[in-house]
């Protein structure tokens, strides 16, 4: 079993992060802006775009 924070950190930052910062690309932000616009890095928005961080679905159904 899990702590609800392990969940927090492990399965629903990833998958919001990765949702908002497709959303802002379609907008029209660029990396950099997506990256500020969230406190990330660019390389985190890229990794984000690339598919390389799983999305839990149930995150995204939710």
């Amino acid at each position: 079993m899990k702590f609800i924070e392990e969940v927090v950190v492990d399965e629903f930052l990833p998958t919001v992060r990765s949702m908002l910062a497709e959303d802002l690309r379609e907008r029209g932000f660029t990396q950099r802006e997506v990256a500020d616009a969230l406190g990330i890095s660019q390389s985190a928005v890229s990794k984000y775009a690339h598919g390389e961080v799983a999305r839990h679905e149930r995150v995204v159904a939710d």
